[in-house]
């Protein structure tokens, strides 16, 4: 799984308020926007994964074996 530093500090910050506001710099406010982006598109692939993985479950494959030979 990839990391998200920059979210995981963010949310640490979160859970750890004292105030009513949680202010941060623009330029972190965009380095976490582009972590979620990130974040977001590793979810949509690992949903694709189980996706395929699902359907190929769903596929039977008959093999026929004739006598002793292939």
């Amino acid at each position: 799984m990839p990391k998200f530093p920059i979210l995981d500090k963010f949310a640490h910050g979160c859970i750890n308020l004292r105030k009513e506001n949680y202010n941060i710099p623009a330029n972190d406010a965009r380095a976490i926007a582009n972590e979620y982006t990130k974040m977001l598109q590793h979810i949509t692939q690992l949903q694709e994964k189980i996706i395929q993985l699902q359907d190929a479950q769903n596929n039977v494959i008959e093999v026929e074996l004739d006598g002793d030979t292939f």
